[in-house]
């Protein structure tokens, strides 16, 4: 953990539990967008919930046009 993340995480610590607690429904929240935001640019991931046949090969074939057209 770098030095500046450690002094956040003390600066956290000092609060009191209630503002505690809101710092971390916030952290989870920002934790779980960043998730998602991760998880579609990931074709395996995106592509959960899909079976063989069906998006799955689409999805992946446009994930493979855009990996060539950005190399």
């Amino acid at each position: 953990m770098s030095s500046r993340s450690q002094a956040t995480l003390s600066q956290i610590q000092a609060l009191p539990p209630e503002e505690q607690q809101e710092v971390c429904d916030h952290v989870m929240l920002w934790a779980h967008a960043a998730e998602a935001i991760m998880a579609n640019r990931d074709p395996i991931r995106s592509a959960r919930g899909m079976f063989a046949g069906s998006r799955l090969n689409d999805a992946l074939m446009k994930h493979r046009q855009e990996e060539r057209r950005r190399g």
